[in-house]
Parts: C-alpha cells; sequence; structure tokens
C-alpha cells in the first residue's frame, strides 16, 4: 500500500477539502486533496483556502 511508502501531512484539523459554497452537494466531509512525501521531505507550512 502506498502508506507504506508516504507520509500524510494534511494536519488532522482538516476534516473537508469541499468548498460547501462551490460544491452541488453542499457541505461534505470528505478530504479529496492531501499533501503527500516521501521519506527525507520536511512539508511546513500547511495550510488550505476555499474557492
Amino acid at each position: 500500500m502506498f502508506t507504506s511508502i508516504l507520509t500524510d501531512h494534511l494536519p488532522l484539523e482538516y476534516t473537508t477539502t469541499i468548498d460547501p459554497e462551490l460544491h452541488y452537494g453542499g457541505d461534505l466531509q470528505l478530504v479529496v486533496d492531501t499533501i503527500f512525501s516521501t521519506a527525507g521531505y520536511e512539508v511546513v507550512g500547511v495550510h488550505h483556502s476555499l474557492g
């Protein structure tokens, strides 16, 4: 599985990456985008914005 070689860096406080104002389904609590890296990389300053 890819989780054995990749680390997910999306902060746990993000419960959705779907903008409820733009998506026809409304406020879907789904994460459909994330930030992966392989060992040896540092991921800092992660945030997301809607729109």
